[in-house]
């Protein structure tokens, strides 16, 4: 038996050539930005504040970017939300190989304490920022010092990057 070392995630060919046909279907030809919705009914404090978002996709799209949106999977084909005046790329929330080929065509990944972060995370072509919330009762006491000891216990440093991750820098 052969010991092999993981080195992360990767878009499958045919996942890519999707998102490609995608892009061109919706005549697409500004440097995408993804958006991950989290908008679940469990522990709803955990929820993406989509009108921040929307705000934000506003932003994007007068500044030449192109705001996708991957919409929660629980409700991916609930088209009465506001992030539906942009584009949503629905089946990214149903497929993880599209959702990760989308991730990789983007020109910039944002997430908000989502779980699918993770294959963000350990796909080094993938760049992103990924917010975390801070909720009031866990730091409420302790400052920074506690900020480190939560994130010690997930084994992260603070102020480090995940491995896998690459450095953003701006054009």
């Amino acid at each position: 038996m052969s010991k092999t070392k993981f080195i992360g995630f990767n878009a499958s060919t045919q996942a890519l050539r999707f998102v490609r046909e995608w892009i061109r279907s919706r005549k697409i030809s500004k440097p995408i930005v993804s958006i991950t919705i989290r908008e679940y009914d469990y522990d709803k404090t955990r929820n993406n504040n989509l009108n921040e978002w929307v705000k934000f996709a506003k932003w994007l799209n007068e500044n030449n970017f192109c705001p996708v949106f991957i919409p929660d999977t629980s409700k991916c084909w609930s088209i009465d939300s506001p992030m539906y005046q942009y584009n949503v790329f629905q089946e990214c929330s149903l497929n993880l190989d599209l959702r990760l080929a989308l991730y990789e065509s983007s020109y910039l990944n944002f997430f908000y304490c989502t779980g699918v972060t993770s294959i963000a995370h350990l796909n080094r072509k993938v760049p992103c920022i990924h917010f975390t919330p801070v909720l009031g009762s866990q730091f409420m006491e302790g400052g920074v010092d506690a900020k480190k000891i939560f994130l010690k216990e997930y084994g992260i440093n603070f102020g480090s990057k995940y491995y896998g991750c690459l450095l953003y820098t701006s054009p």
